[in-house]
């Protein structure tokens, strides 16, 4: 099946293919908005995801949650999400 994927597919679309399979097994993933690279978070001790993430392969910073829609840090998480919802019940 891997060798007939590569024989029809173009070799974007076979890597993107690989991504989504991966991100498929593990729902957790998060794409580097800068790199694209897969990241997997951090969890607390009572397994919940720590939402601030950092890239490995190009350090930057961003959340799990928003991606790199709002700077780093919870209080900066917070005031976003309720601008989100505060912005989805006024298209309501």
């Amino acid at each position: 099946a891997e060798e007939e994927l590569n024989a029809w597919l173009s070799q974007d679309v076979c890597e993107k293919f690989h991504r989504f399979v991966r991100m498929d097994a593990d729902p957790k993933l998060r794409g580097c908005p800068r790199c694209s690279r897969l990241c997997s978070p951090s969890t607390s001790e009572d397994g919940n995801v720590v939402a601030e993430m950092c890239c490995e392969d190009c350090d930057c910073s961003f959340c799990y949650y928003h991606s790199n829609a709002h700077e780093k840090g919870s209080e900066a998480c917070s005031a976003y999400e309720r601008i989100v919802v505060k912005q989805q019940l006024s298209d309501a």
